[in-house]
């Protein structure tokens, strides 16, 4: 083989090869950019079902609470009985901030026909932050002033009614 031809075989590898690590550099590059700009968007998205499945956990939580605290008002005890059992139900995370609120139906009031029998209705609420931390505030959301909210219904069980405490 001539030397001139092995020269230029020499010459056209290294280019190829040049070439091949250029293409290289750049495809790191572009998976960069990439990576830049999808990156926030997936965050937002993570953080965004987070949020959510950390709001609808506590929302459960809380129509748990309304229903026991019904129940304990059904069966007689005091308000503060019924608070304290409405907080055991949304444990120890949940409880600093809670509110219960209880109104009493009579059989009789025309307001509540369908009703022939004396009833209790309690109310749960909590405020959302107290469920999770704010984070679409990352993103211009609020959830600050939101709260919440379940509410149940029993009919009272103990003859005598309930007692007010």
């Amino acid at each position: 083989m001539p030397a001139s031809t092995c020269l230029q075989d020499r010459k056209i590898r290294s280019r190829s090869l040049r070439r091949r690590k250029r293409r290289t550099a750049r495809k790191g590059a572009i998976i960069t950019i990439e990576m830049i700009v999808a990156l926030p968007i997936v965050v937002a998205f993570a953080l965004t079902i987070l949020q959510f499945m950390l709001i609808g956990s506590a929302h459960y939580r809380v129509q748990a609470a309304a229903v026991a605290a019904a129940e304990t008002a059904a069966a007689g005890g005091n308000s503060k009985e019924v608070h304290d059992s409405a907080g055991k139900m949304l444990g120890p995370h949940l409880r600093r901030l809670y509110q219960t609120e209880m109104e009493y139906t009579i059989g009789k009031d025309p307001r509540h026909a369908e009703h022939n029998e004396d009833s209790v209705i309690v109310s749960v609420r909590i405020p959302m932050l107290a469920a999770s931390r704010n984070f679409l505030g990352l993103f211009g959301g609020d959830i600050s002033p939101l709260h919440i909210r379940a509410v149940a219904e029993k009919k009272i069980s103990k003859p005598g009614g309930f007692r007010l405490r």
